[in-house]
């Protein structure tokens, strides 16, 4: 029995010597777990791997960026199956409703105003470029792992990963996207910095168009008749010169018809010449409905027109005087009549 405990005794030492003498190299987990190391892309290699720059697959390399280290991301890092990033989204959503403006925004545009908004448009459609990216970014690093796989090498190295290019592609992209949002908002401040020079622009313009229009008017007028002057003669001289009838013509249009496009010119002259109109009550429009419905009454003389009458009167006919005719005594038998 002794003897039997003493070579138990000798195997357990023989056995605990030879642990201590076995040297065992940490793995790269290991190594992590201990000084805080970051994995890279999931490798246990001994040495320093071979880092990549995830901007080399974008179209255009862009390293204004952070360049992001290799990870072991997973979870929507196949370009198959890529679905943009809620905030990612939101901001493309945002630059394009950005590029929505009033279609007068053009009609006596600053120079200042025109440049600013070129140059939103020029970073909003780069941004956008960027997103649309984001897929084939994404495609390059998977292509780009596959071969590394294929022919690994001796040396040690980072696998490329999707997921970094998504990462850093999203990131580049994110940048643009409020970078055109800020140029957007620079170009409201200057369209409010220079609205007097445009309103000054459209005061000059306006007033000209509206003349040039009432001058094609009359020219094109004049150049009807001729040519309808024209088309007979010629009709009448074919057919005499060749034994013919000569064509009918068609049914001539009422030129009168361009006396009504010619009034419209000319009121939006008038109204260009003096666009703003004081904030009284009732408005102009409504004050010149009360007259219409007093000329289809009987006597003319409504509650509403004897009340616009007062009105003017206080007003001493600054801005209308539709009721200067009617006479004061009118106006005072009207209201002592609305007394009973």
């Amino acid at each position: 029995m002794t003897d039997h405990l003493n070579d138990l005794e000798q195997l357990a030492d023989e056995i605990l010597a030879a642990g201590e003498q076995q040297q065992t190299t940490p793995t790269a987990i290991e190594r992590a777990r201990t000084d805080g190391a970051r994995m890279t892309s999931g490798l246990e290699r001994d040495g320093e791997p071979t880092r990549y720059d995830p901007s080399t697959f974008l179209d255009k390399p862009d390293r204004s960026a952070p360049a992001l280290e290799p990870s072991a991301r997973r979870g929507s890092s196949a370009s198959t199956n890529y679905v943009t990033a809620a905030g990612l989204s939101a901001l493309d959503h945002a630059v394009r409703e950005a590029m929505r403006r009033p279609d007068d925004a053009v009609l006596g545009e600053t120079k200042q105003a025109a440049a600013a908004w070129s140059d939103f448009v020029a970073a909003a459609d780069e941004a956008r470029r960027l997103v649309q990216g984001i897929p084939a970014a994404m495609r390059r690093a998977e292509v780009a792992r596959a071969e590394a796989l294929a022919d690994p090498g001796d040396e040690p190295f980072a696998l490329p990963s999707s997921a970094d290019a998504r990462a850093h592609a999203e990131a580049v992209a994110g940048k643009a996207l409020r970078h055109a949002l800020d140029l957007r908002r620079a170009y409201d401040d200057v369209v409010l910095e220079t609205a007097g020079e445009r309103l000054e622009a459209l005061e000059k313009t306006v007033p000209q168009q509206a003349a040039e229009i009432v001058s094609r008017v009359a020219d094109l007028r004049s150049a009807v008749v001729a040519l309808r002057a024209g088309v007979t003669t010629l009709t009448h001289a074919a057919g005499e010169a060749r034994g013919l009838r000569p064509r009918s013509l068609p049914t001539a249009v009422r030129l009168e018809e361009l006396d009504a496009l010619e009034a419209e010119v000319a009121r939006l002259a008038e109204i260009a010449a003096d666009p703003a109109e004081p904030a009284i009550v009732p408005s102009l429009r409504e004050r010149e409905a009360i007259v219409r419905a007093s000329h289809m009454a009987v006597g003319g003389l409504t509650a509403a027109i004897v009340d616009l009458a007062r009105i003017e009167r206080s007003e001493e006919f600054r801005h209308t005087s539709h009721t200067r005719g009617i006479p004061a005594h009118v106006l005072e038998n009207a209201a002592a009549q609305a007394q009973f």
